[in-house]
């Protein structure tokens, strides 16, 4: 299971389906500073979570998409709405990457 553009946004920046329609057809497409900080954190657990699938980056997406123990049952993208909870997720990589199981 991929992430899809459109939950993406919806969870990542609390777009909602209509939102995001009224946003595609605006003319102002810049992002807020916040809408940029989530985009940023999301890359740079992307990141994260390739390296920790030795470079696939479709298994990070689809790990990224994927309910977590760890995570209180809630997906890493779903987590990571916050900057506090993009730790947690970050520990989490961490700690599978040092043979820790979540």
């Amino acid at each position: 299971m991929d992430i899809k553009p459109a939950r993406l946004w919806e969870v990542l920046l609390g777009y909602s389906p209509s939102t995001l329609a009224r946003r595609k057809k605006s003319t102002d497409k810049t992002l807020t500073t916040e809408e940029s900080d989530k985009v940023v954190r999301f890359a740079r657990l992307l990141v994260f979570a390739t390296r920790l699938m030795d470079g696939d980056e479709e298994a990070a997406r689809r790990w990224m998409n994927s309910k977590l123990p760890a995570l209180g049952h809630k997906t890493p993208l779903e987590v990571a709405a916050t900057e506090a909870g993009a730790r947690r997720v970050e520990d989490v990589i961490s700690g599978l990457s040092y043979g820790m199981f979540s």
